[in-house]
């Protein structure tokens, strides 16, 4: 064999070798590509047609028009938002700040020229900046897909106040994530007390049920927390069943939440430091 066939030859090997290569390599961008789609649309979408069917089969029984103040209708269309508004609640997934304090990692970004909080700060910027366009495209499509079904809202401001309280609730929940893994400094694990918060944050904003379907005692009372407003309170502004006037009041309360919670960790922090070694807990 010449040595010009033994080049062709490799040539030719090594062009499949490319092209297989490549192909590979579009499959897996594809696949993560589509998982990553799938995974942004569908999220937060089966907890509402759950319980869209529960709320149907109540009133598929004789007698029953309304509960509380809602028609099924009504309901149809507070769990559509639900599934809407709730991308933006902060994902807890998103910070790792106690992994970083357990591995000892928290030491590189303790020496940059800028404060730690405002680099994990940057967590729930992208967190609304990539999840506020999903909302967006959601709901246009749906508008435009089921527009006799579809919530719009009562009125132009409203959507905008609702957007505010969304938006404001779900950095008060960032900030009860953030005081939360700041335990780490004493704390082997601290992954439990996160799923809990969101537990009680899920049945406090009215992720299920409406809050003022709730007895009226314990809706006023969760009218006085932040996750109030992350979900019942905004959606109740946007389908025009609380009024401006609610508005002021939910951002007064959320205000007054994130400068609480805002103390809060400021004196975890430095409670934590005075103990952190700098290499790990």
């Amino acid at each position: 064999m010449s040595a010009s066939s033994v080049h062709v030859a490799a040539w030719r090997r090594d062009v499949r070798l490319v092209a297989r290569t490549a192909v590979y390599e579009l499959r897996k961008q594809l696949a993560f590509r589509a998982g990553f789609l799938v995974r942004e649309v569908f999220r937060n979408i089966g907890r509402p047609l759950v319980m869209i069917a529960v709320f149907w089969s109540i009133f598929r029984q004789d007698g029953v028009e309304r509960i509380g103040t809602y028609r099924f209708e009504e309901l149809a269309r507070y769990m559509i938002l639900v599934a809407v508004l709730q991308r933006l609640m902060f994902n807890e997934r998103s910070l790792d700040l106690a992994d970083q304090i357990f591995n000892g990692t928290l030491t590189k970004y303790l020496i940059m020229p800028v404060r730690v909080g405002r680099l994990f700060a940057a967590r729930f910027v992208e967190h609304v900046a990539l999840q506020s366009t999903i909302a967006a495209g959601l709901f246009v499509v749906g508008a435009l897909v089921a527009p006799k079904i579809w919530p719009f809202p009562e009125r132009p401001i409203a959507a905008a106040q609702a957007v505010v309280l969304v938006l404001g609730a779900s950095y008060a929940y960032y900030q009860s994530i953030y005081l939360l893994q700041l335990f780490a400094f004493w704390l082997d694990v601290v992954w439990t007390l996160m799923v809990m918060a969101r537990f009680v944050v899920v049945f406090v904003a009215g992720v299920l049920v409406p809050v003022t379907l709730m007895p009226a005692a314990a809706a006023d009372f969760f009218r006085c927390l932040y996750p109030y407003w992350l979900v019942t309170g905004p959606i109740e502004i946007w389908i025009g069943k609380q009024s401006s006037h609610d508005f002021w009041i939910g951002l007064c309360i959320v205000a007054a939440w994130i400068l609480g919670l805002h103390l809060a960790i400021a004196h975890v922090w430095s409670r934590g430091m005075r103990r952190y070694s700098g290499s790990g807990m």
